[in-house]
C-alpha cells in the first residue's frame, strides 16, 4: 500500500515558494520491526511480526503481529517509546484482523500513553488508563470512565489518537491532528490523568498480557506524534530575493505551544543542507497578524536557499515554515537602448533609400519637363 503524505501548501510572492513544516512526527512507519526504530519490546513466545513485502499477504509498508496461545498462558508483544514532553498528540493507524476480548487491566491489543511502565506487563497504575481494543468497542484498561462502541474488525485501517494535555487524556478515532489540537474535534472517551513527570512520557502497543486466550492479530500502518509544548510554525512566511540576499518575512503562529514565544530562528541553508546564513528579525517579537522581517546577506546569486523560520519557547523551537529563493542581480535603470542592424540589415537600408532617392529625383526631372514645355506655349 501507498504511504499516505501530508498535503504541502505553497506560499510566498514570485520567485519563491514555501511549504509548512508538518507538526506530526513518526515514531515508527511500519516498515521494519519496531525495535529497529528505536522502540523498546517486551515479549513471551508464541508471537511472530512479519514486515510486509506486498507478496507475504502483508502490504509493503506495514507490520503484521501475531500473539496465540501457550499452555496456561499466551504470547506477549508489547512495544514501548519515551517521548520528552508529558503534553502531546500520538496516534496508531491500524487494521485488526482477529482480536480477543480484554480482562480488566490486560489487553491483546492496547494503545497507551503513560509517565512509566514496569516491565513485562506494567504497574496496576499503568494499566488503569491505557485504552483497550476489543472486537466491537473501545475503553480504559480499568473499566471505568465508559466505553464506546466500535467496530474494531470491519477490514479497514483506523487511526486511534490519544491526546494528554494539563493532566486530561482523551480517545478519538479517525481524526484530524489540527482538529484534535485545536479542540474542533470531539473526544470519544477523556478521563483525568496526573503523571509524576511533566518532563517526559512513554507511547505503548500491541499485547499487553500473557492472559490465555488473550491475543490478536493487527497490522500497523504507523505510529505519529506530536509535541503540544512546542509552538506550531510561524504563519505567512515570505522570501523575496535580492542581489546576493533574501528578505525574509513572517507573522507569529496561532498557537506558542505551553508557554510564550521568547525568540524567532531565521536561517538560510544551500544546496545539502549546508548553512548558509542567518539574521535576527524587527520586531524581534511580532504580535498577533504584525509582520517581521529581517535580510540574509552573503549568499551567491543563482543559488536555490531554503530559508527556515522557527519560534521558540520554554520547551525548545518549534517546527519550521519553509521557503525557497533564488537571489539574483538586478539591473539598474538606465537610457533605452538604441537598436541596431546587422552589416546584411544595413545594406538592404541602404538600397532602400537609394531607391526612394532615385525615385524622388526621376519625378523632380519630370515635373521640371512639364514646366518648360507650358512656358514655351506662352
Amino acid at each position: 500500500m501507498l504511504k499516505r503524505r501530508l498535503p504541502a501548501l505553497l506560499i510566498g510572492p514570485l520567485l519563491a515558494s514555501g511549504a509548512w513544516a508538518s507538526p506530526p512526527t513518526l515514531l515508527y512507519d511500519g516498515n521494519t520491526e519496531p525495535v529497529a526504530q528505536g522502540w523498546q519490546q517486551t515479549q513471551q513466545s508464541p508471537h511472530t511480526e512479519t514486515v510486509g513485502d506486498g507478496i507475504n499477504g502483508v502490504d509493503a509498508g506495514t507490520t503484521r503481529f501475531t500473539t496465540a496461545n501457550a499452555g496456561s498462558t499466551s504470547g506477549q508483544n508489547l512495544y514501548r517509546y519515551g517521548v520528552s514532553t508529558a503534553n502531546f498528540i500520538t496516534s496508531v493507524r491500524l487494521k485488526a484482523l482477529s482480536i480477543a476480548p480484554h480482562n480488566t487491566l490486560d489487553a491483546g491489543l492496547m494503545f497507551s500513553v503513560t509517565d512509566a511502565f514496569s516491565p513485562p506487563m506494567g504497574s496496576t497504575v499503568n494499566r488503569s488508563t491505557m485504552l483497550y481494543l476489543d472486537p466491537a468497542a473501545v475503553g480504559w484498561g480499568d473499566d471505568t470512565g465508559g466505553t464506546v462502541p466500535f467496530n474494531n474488525l470491519d477490514g479497514a485501517f483506523h487511526e486511534y489518537a490519544l491526546r494528554y494535555l494539563n493532566g486530561q487524556l482523551s480517545l478519538y478515532i479517525d481524526a484530524d491532528y489540527a482538529d484534535i489540537a485545536s479542540g474542533a474535534a470531539t473526544p470519544l472517551l477523556s478521563r483525568s490523568f496526573v503523571p509524576s513527570t511533566t518532563a517526559s512520557a512513554m507511547v505503548l502497543f500491541g499485547d499487553q498480557s500473557n492472559d490465555p486466550n488473550v491475543n490478536s492479530d493487527y497490522v500497523v500502518d504507523y505510529v505519529k506524534f506530536q509535541n503540544l509544548d512546542l509552538p506550531d510554525p510561524p504563519a505567512s512566511i515570505t522570501a523575496t530575493p535580492g542581489d546576493g540576499s533574501v528578505s525574509v518575512g513572517f507573522t507569529p503562529p496561532a498557537d506558542t505551544g505551553s508557554s510564550a514565544i521568547s525568540s524567532y530562528s531565521v536561517t538560510a541553508a544551500g544546496p545539502g543542507n549546508v548553512p548558509a546564513g542567518s539574521c535576527t528579525p524587527t520586531p524581534a517579537l511580532p504580535t498577533a497578524g504584525q509582520t517581521a522581517t529581517c535580510v540574509i546577506t552573503g549568499l551567491t546569486n543563482g543559488v536555490t536557499y531554503t530559508l527556515s523560520v522557527s519560534a521558540i519557547n520554554d520547551s525548545g523551537a518549534g517546527p519550521a515554515a519553509t521557503a525557497t529563493a533564488q537571489p539574483r542581480l538586478v539591473p539598474a535603470a538606465g537610457p533605452a537602448a538604441v537598436p541596431s542592424l546587422s552589416p546584411a540589415g544595413l545594406a538592404s537600408l541602404a538600397a532602400m533609400l537609394a531607391a526612394a532617392a532615385a525615385g524622388h529625383n526621376l519625378r523632380r526631372r519630370r515635373r521640371e519637363t512639364r514646366s518648360a514645355e507650358r512656358t514655351q506655349e506662352f
